[in-house]
């Protein structure tokens, strides 16, 4: 039998109980991920909707880090991180996941096994639900000595292409990267 493939999954929520239970669902609903265990690192920032209690009753298999309320996103995130570094399962991969983004069922075929790079960070496209407009995704800069820091959002054709910025609403990295060049910075 194959070796699987193990991906820390981070998310951080605030009183965000509904998108939260959206975002899981669509997570574990995802298609042709026989070959793929997740392992979700969940920091609940000081939630007061019942999120925490929720996700021990639901998903009693998350790795639940409850915090007090001031942590926000980069902190939670280096936070749920270090967690499943330390956990030594050794994970191959790491998926920063936004509590707000809802995944296509056939999200990891299009993230990890077309692209498929161990050197890689790969950044998720996202859209609006309502408009289907894109949202978030890779951002390449348009250098030139009149507007240094003019960009423009990629377009998606189904490749990988390089991109110079990338958010953290769906960014897969490899293991081999985070050894390279570490995790988010808390202070982000």
């Amino acid at each position: 039998m194959k070796n699987k493939i193990k991906i820390a999954v981070l998310i951080t929520c605030h009183n965000r109980l509904k998108k939260t239970k959206q975002c899981l669902k669509a997570l574990f609903s995802q298609r042709k991920i026989r070959n793929i265990n997740l392992e979700v690192f969940l920091v609940d920032d000081g939630s007061t909707d019942g999120t925490s209690k929720f996700i021990k009753k639901r998903y009693p298999n998350i790795n639940l880090i409850k915090a007090n309320g001031d942590l926000y996103w980069a902190k939670s995130t280096n936070l749920a991180w270090r967690i499943a570094i330390k956990s030594k399962k050794n994970f191959d991969y790491f998926l920063l996941l936004n509590n707000d983004t809802y995944l296509y069922e056939d999200a990891f075929n299009e993230l990890f096994f077309k692209n498929r790079h161990m050197n890689s960070i790969i950044v998720g496209s996202c859209c609006d639900p309502i408009t289907k407009k894109r949202t978030y995704g890779g951002v390449k800069l348009n250098r030139n000595l009149l507007q240094p820091f003019k960009f423009k959002m990629t377009d998606i054709n189904g490749m990988l292409q390089e991109v110079h910025i990338a958010n953290g609403n769906v960014l897969l990295i490899s293991k081999r990267i985070v050894k390279k060049i570490g995790i988010l910075d808390g202070n982000f």
